[in-house]
C-alpha cells in the first residue's frame, strides 16, 4: 500500500475514535499529532501580515482545516518545493471557481496558496516588504503612488465584494509579486480575497465544500 495512504487511513481511523470517545492507539510511524501537522502545514509569518477582524479566527480555523486535508493528499509544505513551483494561475482559477459558485471555500484554499507563494519566495530570499496602504500595526494609511490603495481603503463601503475593480486588483497583485517576487502585491491580495471572505460571512454566508472538478479552464489566458 502507497506510505501517503496508509498514514490517511491511520489518521482517519484515530479521527472516529476520538469523535465517539475511544481512546487512541498508540500512534502509528511516522504519523505526526493534529497538532504538529498544523505547526508545519501553516505559516505563522503570514498569517501575523493578515489583517485582523471579526471572522479572523474563523477564517484561521477553515484554512487549517484545509491544510490538514493538504497534508494527507500532498504531503508535508516543504521550503525547497514551494520554491521551485509557481501556483499564480492555481490561486487565480480558485477566486474563478468563487466567482461562479459564490462559495467560500475557494477563498479559503486562495488565500492558503498565498501562504505557499509566500512561503516559497522567502526560502528564494524575498524580503517581506509591506503595502503602502498596510502598516506594521495594521492600521490603515493613506499614501500615494499605491495602484491598490484606493481599491483596498474604500473596500467595503462603497465597492461590492463582488465587483470587477475588487478582483482586478487581487488579479494584478498576484501577476505582480509573480513578475518581480515582490512580496506587498501578494500580501495585499491575501487581505483582499480574506476581506471578501469576511464580507461574505457577515451577510450569511457560510463555507461549504464545492466540487472545482472541470469548472476551470487551467489553460485560459490571463491578462
Amino acid at each position: 500500500m502507497d506510505p501517503q495512504v496508509e498514514l490517511r487511513q491511520e489518521f482517519m481511523k484515530d479521527l472516529w475514535r476520538w469523535k465517539v470517545g475511544l481512546p487512541s492507539p498508540r500512534s502509528p510511524t511516522g504519523v505526526p499529532p493534529l497538532d504538529q501537522i498544523r505547526r508545519v502545514q501553516i505559516s505563522e509569518e503570514f498569517d501575523l501580515l493578515l489583517v485582523k477582524d471579526d471572522y479572523s479566527e474563523e477564517f484561521r480555523g477553515e484554512r487549517l482545516a484545509r491544510l490538514v486535508m493538504g497534508y494527507f493528499r500532498y504531503g508535508q509544505n516543504r521550503r525547497t518545493s514551494l520554491a521551485a513551483t509557481n501556483y499564480t494561475r492555481d490561486i487565480l482559477r480558485r477566486i474563478k471557481l468563487h466567482r461562479k459558485t459564490l462559495a467560500l471555500e475557494p477563498l479559503v484554499d486562495a488565500v492558503n496558496v498565498c501562504m505557499l507563494e509566500f512561503i516559497g519566495a522567502r526560502y528564494r530570499g524575498a524580503e517581506i516588504q509591506l503595502p503602502q496602504c498596510l502598516c506594521r500595526d495594521h492600521e490603515w494609511e493613506r499614501v500615494k503612488h499605491n495602484p491598490l490603495r484606493d481599491t483596498y481603503l474604500g473596500f467595503g463601503f462603497s465597492t461590492s465584494p463582488e465587483s470587477d475593480q475588487v478582483w482586478e486588483a487581487v488579479s494584478r497583485g498576484i501577476w505582480e509579486f509573480d513578475r518581480t517576487d515582490n512580496t506587498a502585491p501578494l500580501i495585499l491580495s491575501s487581505n483582499l480575497i480574506s476581506h471578501v471572505y469576511s464580507l461574505l460571512r457577515a451577510r450569511g454566508l457560510k463555507t461549504e465544500a464545492v466540487d472545482d472538478g472541470k469548472t476551470i479552464n487551467y489553460d485560459e489566458e490571463e491578462s
